[in-house]
């Protein structure tokens, strides 16, 4: 696309400051490459653990269905970052976030509570997996 590059003029004024945003931006993409990770991960694993003992097949495949949402949502966030309409996907996003929370959404703390939450379902996954072959 042609270079516009000064788009950032927000009528609320959170996401003018071009540092501000540059440093959004930044922080987003580290999230990005974590949720991605984390997805990845976690789709592996609920692969491995499609046997008739696993029990809470379900929980693990919600959490990779979300976390793997989440990385579709940071990867196309991060390919529209270089043209104008970032900026306005970030507030979007942003917002869709809040929405999501206010309605209940797992996440409080965003990314690191994720992250423990996740750890948590995967060794409880292990766990029960090694159970169910010992048996």
């Amino acid at each position: 696309g042609a270079g516009g590059a000064g788009g950032g003029q927000g009528t609320n004024g959170t996401s003018s400051d071009p540092q501000a945003v540059a440093a959004r931006v930044d922080r987003l993409s580290r999230e990005a490459q974590d949720y991605i990770q984390d997805a990845d991960n976690y789709l592996e694993r609920y692969n491995g653990y499609k046997t008739p003992n696993y029990t809470d097949l379900g929980a693990l495949s919600q959490l990779a269905q979300s976390l793997s949402r989440k990385a579709h949502l940071h990867k196309a966030l991060l390919a529209a970052l270089p043209h104008k309409a970032g900026v306005a996907m970030l507030q979007e996003q942003e917002q869709q976030e809040e929405t999501e929370e206010a309605e209940g959404a797992q996440e409080t703390e965003g990314a690191e509570e994720a992250e423990e939450d996740a750890m948590e379902v995967q060794e409880a996954a292990e766990a029960e997996a090694e159970a169910a072959e010992e048996s």
